[in-house]
């Protein structure tokens, strides 16, 4: 209680310094870093509104990319309805007003950017009274061809050589106005209907004004040629072959409009033809205080650029005219944008600084109570040398004493292996009565072989000598002595049958060889398994370097006593000594075919999975009792009598399993036989 005591009346006597000017003057660093404090605060500050306004400003030119995206989308999706009118057109020998009506019906089910579709006929000055007749006879008793002038203005046709009128259209109610209009009489429409005639393609013409109008909307027309021939190489081919267009009219600010939604109401956007660099034509303006495009007057490009500084353009390719279409954020969406971040920033930051200045302010008044707390740890520094020298006295008697149980360690390991090694002798003594056999048989019959050759080989040499001879006497042209010769080979081929021996001799040889080999592959499984372990391990395979070479040593211990059926799983990679393993594997094996009487089953299987490796060895021998399969694990247990088994075999066994951080389970049923499982855990290589 007193020391806290004490402690409340230091803080009550320190804290009141922070604030004195005697304090300041004392510790002139801290005017310093008051001021790195403000100015890392006002930078902070200074970055993160800098951050944020980037942040929108890059917010607002993706959204204005995929509003543009949809804007040319909406336009290329009424370019295809065009052209699907144009292909039934091309598709149909004649398309009469019903028809027409119905299939551009389904165009205007939806609400539709599209101000109405148009057939527009051909009309030689020959056929035009013929036209006019049939067009009144087919529901338009007032039709007759007409003029527009360059001021917009209707007035009667003037006698031309062809006409291009509006035949049909839909929706009729809104575009009646446009019925028998001559679209030759007007230079825009006439220059995109003509240049659309002559290359056989789709044509918008420049901004126009809708005859049909009522809003002061800018209007496009786009034109699609149908021909009643296939040959139209040439200019004056298509000219001639032209039968009219498929036409779309298009009031801009529809199409302008559909592209924005009430989301996108925080967007200005305006659309310009820019076919012409020399003459740029504004189209449409989106203004979105009102979410409705203005009138045609109504906007200055120059004057919306000055007011628009952060703008994002798109061009768009719109049926031979290139648009251009320009967005720009308004100040509604700025304000929805806004974020008081970098306020939170800025307080946080004078907050930070204050805490940070208080902080050092106690560090400094603190520093005394520091020094005096110094001294005390020097002089228990002193009392901590003594106390380190009488450890570091224990420690080297521990040091000692550690190496001692080393070497005695390093010394039950060479002990250890010392007993494997023996182990592996005494398997290899009780293998060696059946391993001399297994050699006996191959070097018996190759002797023999051999024996045989010799006695072969003079028939052969005596008909080589008699060979050689007849050619002489050949040579000579002794005629008698050839045939003396003649008779003593037939002879010699009647009584010892050279050539049959000579062929004997490849078969003799053959079998010599495949008995030299089998000798080799024994003596060189013998070699390898007596063989100490070596220090490093390797990458084996399980199957051919531990199980079949365990079996090449063990088979003429098992090959009288078992059968040997095996179901490998391949391939087996394991990180380890082979001989190790092996040495394991034949002891198991050994133990098999001793508890199996005549005509017995040895079963040897390995598997695979995620982390282990398993070897299993089973057989159906005498099995073991029950009350021993809990010591069969234990050195010098065994059940076999005296002389035939050490002990030590399944104990070293599993040993060897266990450095592997595996395991070895048993399980046995008298009269049924036994099992052994081995399991090893998968390393990396």
């Amino acid at each position: 209680m007193n020391n806290s005591n004490n402690n409340s009346a230091d803080k009550k006597k320190t804290y009141p310094k922070l604030f004195s000017i005697g304090f300041i003057f004392k510790n002139p660093n801290l005017p310093i870093i008051a001021f790195l404090c403000f100015a890392i605060t006002i930078l902070a500050f200074g970055f993160t509104y800098h951050y944020q306004q980037r942040y929108q400003e890059s917010q607002f030119l993706a959204k204005a990319r995929n509003q543009a995206a949809a804007i040319e989308h909406n336009i290329n999706l009424k370019l295809q309805e065009l052209e699907s009118l144009a292909y039934f057109f091309n598709a149909s020998v004649f398309v009469d007003r019903s028809e027409f009506q119905t299939y551009t019906s389904r165009f205007f089910e939806k609400k539709h950017s599209i101000q109405a579709l148009e057939w527009i006929p051909r009309v030689l000055e020959a056929d035009r009274h013929q036209h006019t007749t049939l067009a009144r006879l087919d529901g338009l008793p007032n039709y007759n061809i007409f003029d527009i002038g360059e001021d917009g203005r209707a007035k009667p046709a003037v006698k031309a050589k062809e006409y291009y009128p509006v035949y049909y259209v839909e929706p009729y109610s809104s575009n009646e106005k446009a019925i028998g209009l001559n679209l030759n009489s007007n230079t825009r429409r006439r220059q995109a209907l003509e240049y659309s005639r002559d290359n056989n393609i789709m044509v918008a013409t420049e901004r126009i004004t809708l005859i049909q109008e009522t809003a002061h909307q800018y209007g496009i027309l786009i034109f699609y040629p149908i021909y009643n021939s296939l040959d139209l190489k040439t200019v004056e081919n298509k000219r001639e072959a032209i039968l009219g267009f498929v036409l779309a009219v298009f009031r801009i600010g529809d199409i302008f409009r559909s592209a924005f939604e009430v989301s996108d109401s925080e967007m200005h956007a305006v659309l310009l033809d820019v076919t012409n660099r020399e003459n740029t034509e504004l189209l449409a303006y989106f203004n979105p205080a009102h979410n409705e495009t203005q009138e045609q007057n109504d906007v200055s490009l120059g004057t919306w650029q000055q007011e628009h500084p952060l703008q994002f353009e798109y061009s768009i390719t719109m049926a031979g005219r290139n648009w251009l279409a320009l967005l720009s954020p308004s100040e509604a969406y700025f304000v929805s944008q806004r974020s008081f971040f970098p306020y939170f920033v800025l307080v946080m930051s004078i907050v930070l600084s204050i805490s940070l200045l208080t902080h050092i302010a106690q560090v400094v008044c603190r520093s005394e109570e520091t020094n005096q707390f110094a001294e005390l740890m020097k002089s228990n520094s002193e009392r901590l040398k003594n106390e380190i020298k009488k450890q570091a006295i224990t420690q080297i008697q521990l040091i000692q004493t550690n190496k001692k149980l080393e070497l005695t360690q390093t010394q039950l390991e060479n002990q250890q292996a010392q007993l494997v090694h023996s182990e592996k002798m005494a398997s290899i003594g009780q293998l060696s009565a059946g391993i001399a056999h297994e050699i006996n048989n191959p070097i018996a019959y190759i002797t023999s072989n051999l024996e045989m050759m010799l006695e072969d080989i003079e028939p052969a040499k005596r008909a080589m000598g008699l060979l050689n001879q007849l050619r002489t006497a050949y040579t000579d042209c002794n005629d008698k002595e050839i045939t003396s010769l003649n008779h003593q080979i037939e002879q010699l081929q009647h009584e010892s049958k050279p050539i049959e021996r000579v062929n004997s001799m490849s078969e003799l040889l053959s079998a010599s060889i495949g008995g030299t080999e089998r000798i080799r592959d024994i003596i060189s499984s013998l070699k390898r398994f007596s063989h100490f372990v070596p220090s490093e391990m390797k990458l084996i395979d399980i199957n051919d370097d531990v199980l079949e070479e365990s079996l090449k040593i063990t088979w003429n211990e098992i090959k009288y006593k078992a059968e040997v059926i095996k179901h490998y799983e391949t391939p087996l990679p394991f990180f380890g000594h082979a001989n190790d393993l092996a040495q394991v594997i034949i002891n198991l094996l050994m133990n098999a075919a001793h508890a199996c009487g005549e005509n017995g089953e040895i079963r040897l299987t390995s598997k695979n999975n995620a982390t282990n490796i398993m070897i299993i060895v089973e057989d159906n021998g005498s099995g073991i009792p029950a009350e021993n399969l809990e010591k069969v694990f234990d050195p010098f247990f065994t059940t076999k009598e005296v002389g035939k088994g050490t002990g030590l075999g399944l104990s070293i066994s599993h040993g060897i399993i266990q450095k592997y951080g595996g395991s070895i389970y048993i399980e046995s049923n008298l009269g049924v036989g036994t099992t052994l499982t081995i399991t090893l855990p998968k390393r990396d290589i």
